[in-house]
């Protein structure tokens, strides 16, 4: 029987060929965000001509290898495959899939990060299992969560403007769409922005839209809806 995710990606790099487009569904990019060795976000004029080909080659194994390391668990394997196979990042749905180690991010407010960046590391966070949160709540497709309550090993897929990003759980391989849509009046976090301030916490949506990366790439290329919240 043929291996899924040979399969899939083969499709991924026909389907970029007959669109004209190795990048982003959402827009070519003008310019790309990127952290100096300081830390500090800058900027860079976008060269790559996105109808050629990918921007980022396939991901080396040492790169998968470093990925896998901080994340703390190994990649999904259609995730490994689409990496070391296709492209390190940066085409697909929305502003992008995000890359590995040392390939691509798009975001804003500073959330220039790959992959290996999303670890479970805020120590005002309590961080769940997600598949044992579902079962306990009757598996619901839809659900709401404070701030400070957020699935462990979730790490970033892919952004799609106004604060909806899709995810993937790192022990489940289900993709959620993740987007704010609110605030409880009563509860304050620290402003890492502006210390010594407080902020209301947010309260986030957390939509299940794919039980697989496999199925999520299925809806991309069949362009059906990945957008609930959009």
């Amino acid at each position: 029987m043929p291996d899924r995710s040979v399969e899939l990606c083969e499709r991924i790099r026909e389907h970029c060929r007959l669109m004209g487009n190795y990048g982003l569904d959402a827009g070519w990019e003008e310019m790309r965000g990127y952290i100096d060795e300081e830390g500090n976000i800058r900027y860079r004029i976008v060269t790559h001509d996105p109808e050629t080909g990918f921007e980022f080659p396939p991901a080396t194994e040492e790169q998968l290898q470093a990925t896998e390391a901080a994340l703390g668990l190994p990649l999904p394997p259609m995730l490994h495959a689409l990496y070391s196979q296709v492209a390190n990042g940066g085409f697909g749905p929305g502003f992008g899939i995000t890359g590995a180690k040392g390939a691509y991010y798009f975001g804003n407010d500073g959330r220039y990060q790959t992959i290996d960046m999303c670890t479970d590391s805020n120590p005002l966070v309590e961080y769940i299992d997600l598949s044992q949160y579902e079962q306990e709540h009757g598996n619901p497709p839809y659900f709401e969560l404070r701030e400070r309550i957020q699935p462990a090993h979730f790490w970033h897929l892919c952004y799609h403007g106004c604060s909806i990003d899709d995810c993937i759980d790192g022990y489940s391989g289900r993709i959620y769409q993740v987007s704010w849509v609110g605030s409880l009046p009563d509860s304050f976090l620290p402003n890492n922005a502006h210390p010594g301030e407080f902020v209301q916490e947010a309260v986030i949506g957390y939509w299940r839209i794919a039980d697989s990366l496999e199925e999520y790439l299925e809806l991309w290329l069949n362009n059906e809806v990945l957008h609930p919240f959009g």
